[in-house]
């Protein structure tokens, strides 16, 4: 499963670079999936607005990437908290809570938008296959 997350540091411009490096060095995201930067839109790199790609094989990895960013997130200084948005095929979900409700409801969205996204592809591959 593909997820792309998007970060809106509120005004701080190494948000995403920090949320990138705290998932890369988690052990437990290391376990169940694979982090790395996609490309910005906007051409520019590493500023406020962020895409970091995850690739993630079952709702266990979901659901600890989004344990982990609640971390991160409950770590940055205040008053401005980053804004996270996580989106599996065509299902995007903003991080608004912290603890394990705001993990179930974002996980249970994105869960099943990627067996959505996955069905999709298995029926494309066997139509290609003929």
């Amino acid at each position: 499963m593909r997820a792309l997350i998007t970060v809106d540091g509120g005004g701080d411009e190494l948000a995403g670079v920090s949320l990138y490096r705290w998932l890369r060095d988690d052990p437990q995201v290391a376990r169940d999936a694979s982090v790395s930067f996609e490309p910005s839109s906007s051409g520019s790199t590493m500023g406020g607005f962020e895409v970091i790609q995850a690739i993630v094989a079952n709702s266990l990895g979901l659901g600890s990437l989004v344990v982990s960013f609640l971390a991160w997130r409950d770590s940055r200084p205040r008053p401005v908290l980053p804004v996270i948005r996580l989106q599996v095929g065509e299902v995007a979900v903003t991080v608004e809570g912290l603890g394990p409700d705001e993990v179930r409801r974002v996980v249970d969205a994105l869960t099943a938008a990627g067996e959505d996204a996955e069905e999709t592809d298995a029926a494309d591959a066997r139509e290609i296959a003929g």
